[in-house]
């Protein structure tokens, strides 16, 4: 009988709506870490948010509009990938610049992997090489002692 009791009140504790959530209120209030955690639950269904690309990406604009480099850094991973938006390296590589220039570790890596793939922009790539390198990135360290030679 216990496990009866506390299985509904586990389904009566869930079964709350997400729009009701006090986080949830605070993303529409303008609050940037709500903005983003919410962002995040849309993204990957969690919390008791259905999975929402389409709402994430809107989250995740309005804490990127705000100048939060975690935001901009998955706004570039979602349109690297096409999670929820049309694949653009161009929208990716803005994203991610967005973020570099805040000093986002991973967006200095994948923002340097993205020039290395365009022409005339190895000096640049390297740059946020040894960037992301300098705060531990192993791949980036990696990246750099492939590239060094080349570039002298």
């Amino acid at each position: 009988m216990l496990f009866i009791i506390s299985l509904s009140f586990c389904a009566c504790a869930n079964g709350t709506s997400y729009e009701k959530n006090y986080e949830f209120e605070l993303v529409k209030s303008g609050n940037l870490d709500a903005q983003y955690n919410d962002a995040m639950n849309f993204l990957n269904g969690d919390e008791g948010f259905p999975k929402d690309y389409g709402k994430a990406k809107e989250w995740f604009e309005l804490a990127s509009n705000q100048g939060d480099s975690s935001a901009q850094n998955t706004l570039g991973i979602m349109y690297l990938n096409g999670f929820g938006v049309d694949k653009s390296i161009d929208k990716s590589e803005y994203y991610y610049r967005l973020a570099a220039i805040q000093d986002h570790e991973n967006a200095q890596l994948q923002l340097a992997l993205i020039l290395l793939n365009k022409e005339n922009n190895l000096k640049e790539a390297i740059y946020w090489l040894e960037k992301a390198s300098s705060h531990g990135n192993v791949e980036a360290q990696e990246k750099l002692i492939k590239l060094k030679p080349k570039s002298y």
